[in-house]
């Protein structure tokens, strides 16, 4: 998978898959201490990193698009659900 600084992909978070953004080269990082904090904040990159899952495509950005019509859809009946 060739994939660069920039380029939209799909990442493993604690939420689930979700979109992200690559913001740096490959870099092997160990640990959390010393040099290594040092690398991650001057590329711009969270802790803990993401595993990339695969690039964002075509058929992710459909999935998008189901979830915010149906985010649409709930919040223009919110005062019909029964709780």
């Amino acid at each position: 998978m060739e994939i660069a600084v920039g380029h939209e992909v799909v990442c493993q978070t604690m939420r689930g898959l979700e979109r992200g953004t690559v913001v740096s080269y490959p870099t092997e990082i160990r640990g959390t201490c010393g040099g290594d904090v040092a690398i991650i904040e001057a590329t711009g990159a969270y802790w803990p990193l993401k595993k990339i899952v695969r690039k964002f495509g075509e058929a992710d950005l459909l999935e998008e698009e189901k979830r915010e019509i149906a985010k649409r859809y709930i919040a223009g009946h919110l005062d019909e659900l029964p709780f």
